[in-house]
């Protein structure tokens, strides 16, 4: 495998300062619940670039914690949001509450029988944070949940909600179908006005290692470019998922001409290809060498009858300095190759005739 590139400073900076402008975006305290709550739960995922993130929204889950415990209906602003703070906790690596799982399975289940048009299942980002909390919890979501999202990928929803609900139908297996529909959805299914896209699409690349094998690689690419390139997110819960995309992506970007990225690719691939001719050929080598030490042995083992010893002895031998002359000269080759220069016409030739020659040596010394 090839080595990844070492990323330039000047990669990082840029990437930095992405994610600088996307902290000034986030929600302020005067936001919803359930948003600062994403935002915690991004800044968690986001790695050290954004641990001060983490710091100025951590107290959002205390302020859950007193909301819920003085507010509790089974509902669905209740239902998002302790099934938001749960998945906080859980990137947090934190313990929630002991009730707040069961506080998200009363609400499951009371919404079950409360399904309205603009309830639950009427918006892919509330049925997201609902999924996503009943992941943390370990819990299968139930059959009613996942029709919701089925159906709410049929309609016209923003980027970013259903990037969210793509993402949280792949935390569970039970909605492992739907996941690639989603993912469609994300790249192909939403407005061409939406300035948000490319930012969702960059973040849910990140978070969903499989979305390489649902859609092609240069929408994500493109995606992350075009993210990149403006970095002015108009939604505070897009500003959270460019945040942590670029956070993610801190260190691993590099920026150099596509000259200078050629030839370092070429360089890597070179050593690639050498070192398997090396490798091939010290393999088979080892093998030879370690027959010639035993060819007594061996020969005798082969032998029908102490007179025919010699003669096996002398074929065995002949056979494996064969072998090792033809490992040398193929290997010495396939260097040559690797490293762009194709031998003459008569390298072939003198590749058979070393083998028949090592042969022949061997057979008469043995």
């Amino acid at each position: 495998m090839l080595r990844a590139l070492k990323p330039s400073p000047g990669a990082e900076a840029a990437v930095l300062a992405v994610v600088h402008r996307a902290q000034e975006q986030l929600p302020d305290r005067d936001a919803p619940l359930a948003d600062r709550l994403f935002a915690l739960e991004c800044a968690a995922r986001g790695g050290r670039a954004v641990s001060a993130t983490v710091e100025r929204y951590r107290g959002v889950l205390r302020e859950a914690a007193w909301w819920l415990e003085d507010n509790w209906e089974p509902d669905v602003p209740h239902a998002v949001v302790v099934a938001q703070a749960l998945s906080a906790a859980d990137a947090l690596e934190q313990e929630p509450p002991h009730n707040w799982p069961e506080l998200l399975a009363e609400a499951v289940s009371a919404l079950e029988h409360r399904q309205t048009r603009y309830g639950l299942g009427g918006d892919p980002a509330l049925l997201a944070a609902v999924l996503r909390g009943l992941a943390a919890t370990a819990a299968n979501p139930p059959d009613w949940l996942l029709a919701a999202a089925s159906d709410a990928l049929d309609g016209r929803g923003s980027a970013e909600a259903v990037a969210e609900l793509a993402e949280a139908l792949g935390r569970h297996r039970s909605a492992k179908q739907l996941a690639p529909r989603a993912i469609s959805a994300v790249f192909t299914g939403t407005e061409s006005s939406d300035q948000d896209a490319a930012y969702a699409r960059w973040w849910l690349a990140g978070r969903r290692g499989d979305v390489d094998q649902h859609m092609n690689v240069r929408a994500v690419e493109d995606s992350r470019l075009q993210a990149l390139t403006a970095a002015d997110p108009g939604d505070a819960k897009a500003a959270a998922m460019v945040m942590e995309a670029a956070a993610r992506a801190a260190g691993q970007l590099v920026i150099t001409t596509p000259e200078s990225l050629n030839v370092e690719r070429g360089r890597q691939q070179r050593q690639v290809l050498i070192s398997r001719a090396v490798y091939r050929g010290a393999f088979f080598a080892v093998i030879l060498i370690g027959v010639l030490l035993n060819l007594h042995h061996i020969a005798h083992a082969l032998a029908p009858s102490t007179t025919d010893e010699h003669t096996y002895r002398q074929c065995v031998a002949g056979v494996a300095c064969a072998g090792l002359g033809f490992c040398i000269s193929g290997s010495t080759n396939a260097i040559a190759r690797a490293l762009g220069k194709d031998p003459p016409e008569w390298s072939r030739y003198l590749e058979v005739s070393a083998t028949v020659i090592a042969g022949i040596v061997g057979a008469v010394a043995a």
